[in-house]
């Protein structure tokens, strides 16, 4: 009987120890934080690439011919791809300020 106790104590030691590393713990433990996130903006890979274009830009790392080129190629491969709406519409707002500038 104090071996199979003893046994017990040293599964849930080691269950304690692992749980953390499992991914699914993790998941399951924070799926209902995100929904108190109100806030959050979760900007996509294309808007902090059009932001590092204007700051090159605006910090002279670009020319205008070079930040016009940049632009363009920016403006196809958002047109191609196949983003959230969310995301395109910050990205549309960015290019018209941009533009407007």
């Amino acid at each position: 009987m104090l071996n199979l106790i003893g046994l017990l104590i040293i599964i849930i030691m080691v269950v304690i120890v692992l749980l953390p590393f499992n991914d699914k713990f993790w998941t399951y433990i924070n799926k209902d934080k995100k929904r108190e996130i109100t806030n959050f903006i979760d900007y996509s890979d294309y808007e902090l690439d059009l932001n590092s274009i204007i700051t090159d830009y605006q910090s002279g790392v670009l020319d205008k011919n070079e930040f016009n080129k940049q632009l363009n190629s920016f403006q196809k491969i958002i047109n191609k791809s196949s983003i959230d709406k969310n995301a395109r519409l910050r990205i549309e707002q960015l290019l018209e300020n941009v533009n407007s500038n």
